[in-house]
């Protein structure tokens, strides 16, 4: 635990020297889930935009970092041999570890790990499965967790891409179907639609956990976050080569800081861009567990009354 925070301060310390302000504070949070150094206006326009779970270690980055390494075992070891899997399972450990094992990061290392255990017994992948235990998981060594926010919105969003997304993408794929038809417009058209699909699942079902506990609704939430989300992958990878190198050669690191800083300023211009619309948020002086329950009740059912329908 000593090396790994010890490489944490390391990281840390080359991201500030690589990258100037606010990009390097926006840097560190990306990827070591260190967000005490963020400004607090810049902090406050990522809530109004609904776009704060991009700052927060979740799964989109472990997925990278495994998909990443996954990537370099094939290349080193082959698929003949399972040690290819070996080492984006132990990437992911160290990196949850790294960014301080919040729970969407435990999450995502957990579930990750099942589809790599899928992957080495020749198993089916299950996304539903492997949430529920990790959620058993995270409750069994500590039930307190369950109150914790980040612990909430985490499997909620999760939820909202595996249960919400889909109905969203198939409805839109069908419109697009019979508008466009089929051809090269339609397939980018559909990456467009999934995207939004995605995207609108994750905050249909954390919404009510936000207005509750933050007394925020962002209005702007789902077009900032499609415009905001396409620089993260680019924004991870090279603050992490820049990070890294910079331990070792800080003048080769400032090089990859002009590159991250690319990724890193646009992804302020969005949120900032977003954030200064009059209309981006709406204040909630108070919400009611009660209401909060209400709506995921509604919402349970309308799921349940649509896959039923399609059954």
């Amino acid at each position: 635990m000593g090396w790994v925070f010890s490489l944490r301060s390391g990281l840390s310390q080359s991201l500030r020297v690589s990258l100037p302000e606010p990009q390097g504070s926006l840097a560190e949070a990306l990827l070591l889930g260190i967000r005490s150094h963020i400004p607090d206006l810049l902090l406050t326009d990522f809530a109004k935009t609904g776009t704060r779970h991009i700052i927060a270690i979740s799964g989109l980055h472990i997925s990278i970092v495994a998909g990443i390494l996954l990537s370099v075992g094939v290349w080193l070891f082959g698929r003949r041999r399972s040690l290819y899997l070996l080492l984006p399972f132990i990437a992911i450990w160290v990196y949850a570890t790294l960014t301080g094992m919040r729970p969407s990061a435990l999450r995502a290392a957990i579930m990750a790990s099942i589809f790599l255990l899928a992957e080495f017994s020749g198993r089916q992948r299950s996304t539903g499965t492997a949430l529920t235990f990790a959620a058993a998981v995270m409750v069994g060594i500590n039930p307190q967790v369950l109150w914790d926010v980040s612990f909430q919105l985490s499997f909620l969003a999760m939820m909202g891409l595996i249960f919400l997304a889909p109905p969203f993408q198939t409805w839109g794929r069908r419109r697009v179907g019979v508008v466009v038809g089929k051809g090269q417009i339609a397939s980018a058209t559909n990456v467009v639609i999934d995207s939004f699909a995605i995207t609108l699942g994750a905050i249909l079902a954390t919404m009510p956990i936000i207005a509750y506990n933050f007394h925020l609704i962002s209005l702007v939430a789902l077009p900032a976050t499609f415009f905001a989300l396409p620089a993260l992958p680019g924004a991870i990878i090279t603050t992490f080569l820049a990070g890294v190198i910079g331990i070792f050669a800080p003048p080769v690191a400032w090089v990859l800081g002009w590159v991250a800083w690319l990724f890193l300023s646009y992804m302020i211009l969005v949120v900032k861009g977003f954030a200064a619309l009059p209309f981006a948020s709406i204040q909630i002086s108070t919400i009611s567990a009660t209401m909060v329950w209400s709506y995921y009740i509604v919402l349970t059912i309308g799921f349940w009354l649509y896959a039923s329908r399609r059954h």
